[in-house]
């Protein structure tokens, strides 16, 4: 069978990128396995679509301190207090967002992930995690990524099975910061959406929703600051697209199974995050979006970048 592509490792001290590169055109994907099979690049005809990591120094600040690419179960962002109740028992979790005092983005984000599969003819990596229970969560469960790279696209399908025997509270996301250089102020944005969850002072939703249309047809981010969650439009995978006018760029972002996209905008303005998830922040407390799997079921979920060269419309 013909090798479309290539597959290749490099070494950052204790850190190993894999990586698939197309032999016809100019597209790439990275990973980093021991970083939960964080999504650390992608490159689709010749355009570098993500904030990624290239050296020991920017793994240690963008990977791991910014959680870039990172991938998040079983709960996503934030858990109030890093405390839940399930089943009418109450457990404790890490504090690792000490200036507000939450568990933030689940324990996978810096687990080692195997490789399981490599397909150099069909721009295919597979990887896999096995969950043991711990006290802070005490259920079993696998997940299975599946990374496939096209010339003008990367789609991620994920499988994540309850291999528990009662059923479990589960959440998944990524956590990608989209970036191709420049000032995010002169992209264009548009979502799937036109509410948002308010927040408390720990930056967990409230319940509430407020009326937010600006992106509902791709408009210019200019000088707006975000840092919301948004339940969208899940009658349509298509979710979000940037628009880059100066080069004519234009991502998409396309779902299946995720409900909810949290959009951050940091103070830098060079980048902008665009996080499909399963539930909102807190959702084992809140249940927004909670999603309880029983024992051996599994559930299937799909994120899609798709690159286009394309006029403003």
């Amino acid at each position: 069978m013909a090798k479309n592509y290539k597959y290749q490792i490099q070494n950052i001290q204790d850190y190993q990128l894999v990586s698939l590169q197309s032999n016809s055109s100019n597209s790439s994907f990275s990973i980093i396995p021991s970083l939960g099979a964080s999504l650390n690049s992608v490159v689709l005809n010749g355009h570098n679509i993500l904030w990624s990591a290239t050296n020991l120094q920017e793994i240690q600040e963008r990977t791991i301190k910014s959680y870039a690419g990172a991938q998040l179960a079983p709960f996503v962002n934030r858990i109030k207090d890093a405390s839940y109740s399930f089943k009418q028992k109450k457990y404790n979790l890490v504090k690792n967002e000490p200036g507000l005092g939450n568990a933030l983005h689940g324990f996978v984000f810096d687990k080692g992930f195997e490789l399981v599969a490599i397909n150099e003819a069909e721009g295919i990596l597979k990887l896999s995690y096995d969950f043991k229970a711990q006290d802070a969560y005490p259920f079993d469960f696998a997940i299975e990524n599946s990374f496939r790279l096209t010339d003008n696209s990367l789609t991620i399908d994920t499988a994540i099975t309850n291999k528990s025997q009662e059923v479990i509270p589960i959440g998944h996301g990524w956590h990608p910061y989209f970036d191709i250089g420049g000032n995010i102020d002169d992209a264009h944005l548009q979502l799937a959406a036109n509410k948002y969850f308010l927040v408390d002072e720990q930056f967990i939703p409230t319940g509430e929703l407020k009326q937010f249309d600006k992106f509902a047809q791709l408009s210019q981010i200019a000088k707006t600051e975000l840092d919301y969650c948004f339940p969208i439009d899940t009658s349509n995978n298509l979710v979000a697209q940037l628009f880059y006018p100066e080069k004519g760029l234009r991502i998409s972002l396309l779902t299946e199974g995720y409900k909810y996209l949290q959009v951050y905008t940091p103070s830098d303005r060079k980048t902008i995050a665009i996080e499909p998830q399963t539930s909102a922040a807190d959702a084992f407390n809140n249940g927004i979006g909670l999603i309880r799997l029983e024992p051996n079921q599994s559930i299937n979920l799909k994120f899609q970048i798709l690159a286009s060269t394309t006029s403003y419309s």
